[in-house]
Parts: C-alpha cells; sequence; structure tokens
C-alpha cells in the first residue's frame, strides 16, 4: 500500500499496481464511479485501454 496526502483543491498522479488482461476483441475502461467520486471530489482521468496496450 502507499500513502499519499494531497492538499484539498489539488492533484496528484496515485500508484496503484493495479493490473487488467484484456482480452483480444475487447478493450478495458477506467471510469469512475459516479457517486464516490462526485462525493469525494475526485477527478478520475478515464481512458481507454486496448487489447494490445
Amino acid at each position: 500500500a502507499y500513502e499519499y496526502v494531497i492538499p484539498g483543491r489539488g492533484k496528484g498522479l496515485v500508484k496503484t499496481d493495479l493490473q487488467i488482461q484484456v482480452p483480444e476483441g475487447t478493450y478495458g475502461r477506467i471510469a469512475p464511479r459516479s457517486g464516490l467520486a462526485w462525493k469525494h471530489h475526485i477527478d478520475v482521468g478515464a481512458g481507454v485501454i486496448d487489447a494490445d496496450y
């Protein structure tokens, strides 16, 4: 686990060590959970992960 302190209204990159395997012909998607991110003012850099990445 990593410990981070990001000041209010601040920005930071947070290391997660998450790994996924994306099956051929599909893609992975990173997106915020609507309620959790909204309530805690967390902005997730959403994106698409291609199978060949």
